[in-house]
Formats: structure tokens, sequence, C-alpha cells
């Protein structure tokens, strides 16, 4: 909460408007790490598909899908990091994740 009653109004408009011009989209391809995307509750402004064709975009790019409430979006970011932060890194990525893959389908 101090943050927030910390924040400049106006500092915060110009930062908004600034990023809402930002594409990085077509910087996706160029991204060699492998990229875990997860995807769960519907969206109102961006569907399942938007996070799919990003994963797709990224050479190694992996798409999840956990289907879940927006009420549990917080909790399931949780339960994710948690998952993460329990593995070594040899075996990038946790068992109990893997079973949400979705096959990306590229071309």
């Amino acid at each position: 909460m101090d943050f927030v009653r910390g924040a400049v109004p106006f500092k915060w408009r110009k930062a908004c408007l600034n990023n809402r011009k930002l594409n990085l989209v077509p910087d996706l391809p160029k991204i060699e790490n492998e990229v875990f995307i997860f995807h769960g509750p519907k969206d109102k402004y961006h569907t399942g598909m938007t996070f799919y064709d990003y994963a797709k975009l990224i050479s190694n790019g992996r798409f999840f899908y956990m289907n879940t409430t927006e009420e549990d979006r917080e909790l399931l970011t949780g339960i994710i990091g948690t998952a993460f932060a329990e593995i070594t890194k040899e075996q990038v990525l946790p068992t109990t994740l893997a079973q949400f893959e979705v096959d990306l389908q590229r071309i």
C-alpha cells in the first residue's frame, strides 16, 4: 500500500500511454532461450490462442494450459512458481506441470 500511496498519477499515466504502443510480437522469434508460457483463466483481453501463438513464435517456446477460474489466477501462479522452485536446473520442467503442456503445431 505504501507503493500505491507514493504513486505520482501523471507519471503512471505517461508510462501507461507509452507502453500501449509497445509491441514485442515481431521480436519474439529472436528469443533463443526456452520459454514457458502458462495460460488458464479466460481473459477478456487475450484469448488462450493469443498466448499459444506467442509460444509458437518463440523457437524454444512451450505452452501450458491450466483451466482455472479468474479468482484462482494468483493461486495458480503461486503453484507454478513453487513447482519450478522445487526442481533442479537439470530437470527443466516439474513433472507435476508436464501434463498441462499443449503440443505446438509449428510449420
